[in-house]
């Protein structure tokens, strides 16, 4: 019968022990480091195994320390319920391992822990492997610490934490090393209730359904720097609550990249993220769910491959995001690069694109508020970006609902597809503001700006283009009864190339044009200006004002239904036929404006106090204008005469 192994006991004095060798051993039972008078041991090129409950190498007591180089230690449970570590640093104790080895083996195995206030292990060039479940590759808590260098940690059991970081002033420094999970609900690295773990150059996997990172409360941080984030069937980083600072890496996940999830009515958590790319292959790249949840992006890349799936989504009650020359990328169909529903979106430089059908630049909608506290709201306030779609239905930016405001500066948006319109808002009280900004559309029906359902738009030094067949410059439109939208252009041009500059489907509008034009074209040729019908749903067409300063409409007026007051001022000018033929409409103009009518107009009343010119025929016949009702003004009508015929 053999007898059990007795833990070696050394009372060296540390004197003493600098002038001897290093103690060497084949293979030795525990090593217990727990002097009250206080020891090192150094070891080389030793083997320890353990079989049984506890450490294999223990150092407790800031008095105590170990060194190891070379080592081989296994620690393994003698029992289901014996949790064992391979090397144990408590009390202020020092454990170092220099390129050795550590397995540890059973429920709750640890490979090196550290535990207390001043406890600390260092790990150089070490690999470490546990295969139990609960065994985590390296764990401090209660104020310890843990410096790794190099090296490997491999995990493969259920909850078992590569790096694992617990407790107000505990902390983790891992530089040049691997951590790689296989277990599920088994984190790469790990910090809770205020811990903090920096990663310098470390690779960190998940291959479970668990993120690679997770940080979980409010005083707890994850800084990483070079680091490259994986997780196979899981969050790239999960977090709730607390702080992550990643620079200069990667993150790549299954689902969201980075997961701020709500976990208490305070909400909060916070990334910053610089110099880095994050993908999600099925969800978001970054998902801002929590309450108050904030971003920072700074020259980095966020990308979606999914379907549903946004670079960044922002269902979380103010939650606000501060992007900076960056790209924002999905490519997938139903997505959107920036899906804001209850937060504040900011950002300065960059790109959004987007792929697939259905698949939106900016989306703000408060359909999905997060439990958001007073009225709901989203908001986008973008400068200097291009934003940038290429399928079918796919909106550049687009604003519905109330509470959705959409300031865009300085930016440039494109459209490819079908359907697919340069700006979009729709819904009482939301707005949409542009300044120093071009939109060109290139598909068909593909508006420039459709503005519907009470809301509002301002455009201010705005240049719109399109060029597809029924692609208007300008939609205002109404899907129920009772709508009046509001228009202002100022300093804004509007281009289309093959359809009308403005169409007003159903609903009212009001409009306000100041040193502006609008300009609709059929082939290249002058075409329909402005077009006012009832809505395909049925909804009657009623009162469009139409108040025109030092501005410019080239083309027709045709009014299918409703009433149109059309005002032309300061030295404002139409050239085109006006059509009204429900004959309910007004046009006015003042002592310095014009009208160059070039084609048979009919109109419900004329004020002219400027000038109407006829523009010459292309045939030998001659132009008419009918006015229904009053004209009035005593303003000048320039027109073609044939005085042999007496007629003109």
């Amino acid at each position: 019968m053999n007898s059990p192994k007795k833990p070696l006991s050394f009372a060296i004095s540390y004197a003493l022990f600098v002038a001897l060798a290093p103690v060497q051993a084949a293979t030795i039972g525990p090593v217990d480091v727990s002097s009250e008078a206080g020891d090192l041991l150094v070891l080389d090129n030793d083997q320890v195994s353990f079989t049984g409950k506890g450490a294999a190498v223990r150092v407790v007591g800031g008095q105590n320390e170990f060194i190891g180089t070379t080592m081989d230690i296994h620690a393994t449970a003698g029992g289901p319920n014996d949790a064992v570590t391979g090397l144990q640093a408590q009390g202020g104790g020092r454990g170092t391992l220099q390129g050795s080895t550590i397995k540890a083996s059973g429920y709750f195995g640890d490979g090196a822990s550290a535990s207390g206030a001043g406890s600390h292990v260092q790990l150089g060039q070490t690999d470490i492997t546990t295969d139990g479940a609960r065994g985590r590759g390296v764990m401090v808590n209660q104020g310890s610490s843990a410096q790794i260098i190099g090296g490997t940690v491999t995990t493969t059991g259920l909850m078992a934490d590569g790096l694992s970081a617990m407790g107000a002033g505990s902390t983790i420094s891992a530089s040049g090393t691997s951590v790689s999970t296989a277990g599920n609900a088994a984190y790469a690295v790990r910090a809770q209730q205020g811990a903090r773990i920096k990663l310098n150059n470390v690779s960190a996997t998940a291959h479970g359904q668990t993120a690679a990172i997770a940080i979980t409360g409010t005083d707890s941080v994850v800084t990483a720097d070079g680091v490259t984030a994986q997780s196979d069937g899981a969050q790239g980083v999960e977090m709730q609550e607390g702080r992550l600072e990643f620079s200069n890496g990667s993150i790549q996940a299954k689902t969201d990249g980075i997961l701020i999830r709500p976990s208490s009515p305070n909400g909060g958590g916070t990334a910053v993220v610089r110099n880095s790319q994050v993908l999600s292959q099925t969800g978001n790249g970054i998902n801002l769910d929590a309450k108050g949840a904030s971003l920072e992006l700074y020259e980095s890349q966020i990308s979606a491959k999914g379907d549903n799936g946004s670079a960044i989504w922002m269902p979380g009650s103010d939650s606000h995001a501060d992007v900076h020359d960056s790209q924002l990328e999905t490519w997938g169909t139903q997505a959107a690069a920036v899906d804001n529903r209850a937060g504040i979106f900011q950002m300065d430089g960059g790109r959004v694109v987007t792929h697939g059908d259905s698949s939106h630049g900016l989306y703000a909608s408060t359909d999905v508020i997060g439990g958001q506290s007073g009225a709901p709201g989203a908001t986008f306030d973008v400068m200097n970006v291009v934003i940038e779609t290429f399928g079918v239905g796919s909106v550049g930016a687009l604003a519905r609902l109330g509470g959705t405001r959409m300031v865009l500066s300085d930016s440039q948006l494109l459209t490819h597809g079908d359907l697919s319109h340069g700006l979009l808002v729709s819904g009482d009280d939301a707005s949409l503001q542009t300044t120093r900004t071009n939109v060109v559309t290139e598909g068909n029906s593909a508006y420039g700006l459709s503005v519907s359902n009470n809301a509002t738009a301002d455009l201010t030094d705005t240049h719109i283009e399109t060029a597809g067949e029924k692609a208007y410059g300008l939609v205002s439109q109404a899907t129920i009864a009772g709508i009046t939208n509001q228009l202002d252009l100022t300093d804004s041009t509007v281009l289309a190339h093959d359809s009308s500059a403005l169409r007003v489907s159903g609903g009212s509008l009001l409009s306000h044009l100041t040193h502006s034009s609008l300009v609709g074209r059929s082939a290249d040729q002058p075409a329909t200006a402005v077009w006012i019908t009832d809505g395909a749903n049925g909804l009657a067409a009623d009162l469009v004002r139409l108040d025109s300063d030092h501005s410019f409409i080239d083309g027709d007026v045709l009014v299918e239904g409703g009433a149109l007051q059309l005002s032309l001022n300061n030295q404002s000018r139409l050239e085109g036929a006006v059509n009204d033929t429900p004959g309910h409409s007004s046009l006015s103009l003042d002592d310095s404006s014009t009208w160059l009518m070039r084609g048979d107009s009919s109109v419900g009343q004329l004020t002219n106090k400027g000038s109407v010119e006829f523009a010459t025929p292309a045939a030998s016949d001659f132009m008419r204008l009918k006015v229904v009702g009053d004209l009035q003004g005593g303003g000048q009508y320039i027109m073609n005469t044939d005085l042999g015929a007496l007629r003109g």
